[in-house]
């Protein structure tokens, strides 16, 4: 009879023993995670640069004011419900604010506004077309941040929408972003070590 023991080895075959999780070894361990989390924030990074695009507007232009404006209208609307009624996803509120303010402005050519109008009133579509609308702050208080993508078969308007916002002022950045600050106090805590 044949020996299930894999050639070239002698006696019987022997699991593994597992590590053993010490006091000694806790401060590798939270050396290891912390390394593993900075390399997921790093990919995290790099995927969200690969998917969705990103500008830099003036805090005070008028397509950033709206959509944080939605945004802090979305949160006053959901503590007032206190989770008794849902309500939309907050990326379509910020979406559509946006989308009202470029209509507003009167810079944006008028066959634009058309279409753009005619996105606003498909609401039911919204969702699909929709998967990432949001504002944040900026490294730079005077600079906020919109990251938006819309589903493929937008990408025309999208890019319509690009050349007004870049026309109107704000700056479309490409690549990763820079590290965030929790990123750097832990690369700063590993590097001391």
């Amino acid at each position: 009879m044949d020996s299930l023991v894999p050639a070239g080895t002698s006696g019987t075959a022997r699991k593994r023993a597992r590590a053993s999780t010490t006091a000694d070894s806790m401060p590798s361990i939270v050396r290891d995670i912390a390394r593993l989390t900075l390399s997921t924030a790093s990919q995290v990074r790099l995927l969200k640069a690969a998917t969705l695009r990103t500008y830099i507007f003036p805090a005070d232009h008028p397509i950033f004011v709206a959509a944080k404006q939605a945004g802090a209208r979305y949160s006053e609307m959901a503590q007032q419900r206190g989770g008794q009624k849902s309500l939309p996803p907050p990326h379509l509120a910020v979406f559509s604010a946006v989308l009202q303010a470029l209509i507003a402005d009167q810079q944006t050519p008028p066959p634009f506004a058309a279409t753009a109008t005619t996105r606003l009133a498909g609401n039911a579509e919204l969702p699909r077309l929709v998967p990432v609308c949001k504002s944040s702050k900026c490294y730079d208080k005077n600079k906020g941040r919109l990251e938006i993508a819309l589903h493929p078969q937008c990408a025309e308007f999208l890019e319509a929408c690009s050349r007004a916002w870049i026309a109107q002022g704000a700056r479309e950045t490409s690549g990763p972003a820079p590290r965030g600050p929790l990123e750097r106090i832990l690369a700063e805590a590993l590097n001391r070590e």
